[in-house]
């Protein structure tokens, strides 16, 4: 299994290091070379999690099985465009990261609901 990680900053290092008690191949990107995750992940890029294609392209040339981030929900709205293009697992689509972005949109869907 090779799981990627986006962000490598102290909230994502305790998933790294869980992950890799399980044995599971990490991979990390982050948009500059800086963060602990660094350290304790298998393979680094940098590559801004923001830029949904060249995180998708990452995925499919690195046959990458699962994806995900802890504590950042900008990675969100990426993570569940790569899932949904590549056909893999996810727990938040795009567009309900995207919604939970956007307070005020969030608010709006409430009140149809």
């Amino acid at each position: 299994m090779r799981c990627l990680i986006l962000g490598v900053g102290a909230a994502q290092v305790d998933a790294i290091k869980y992950l890799k008690t399980l044995g599971v191949e990490v991979h990390a990107l982050s948009y500059m070379h800086d963060g602990p995750g660094i350290a304790i992940v298998d393979y680094f890029e940098v590559i801004d999690i923001k830029d949904k294609q060249a995180v998708a392209n990452y995925v499919k040339d690195n046959k990458i099985t699962n994806l995900y981030s802890v504590g950042s929900d900008l990675a969100m709205p990426t993570i569940g465009y790569v899932a949904a293009k590549l056909n893999l697992p996810f727990f938040v689509s795009e567009d309900t990261a995207n919604l939970m972005l956007d307070k005020y949109a969030f608010r709006c869907f409430l009140k149809e609901i």
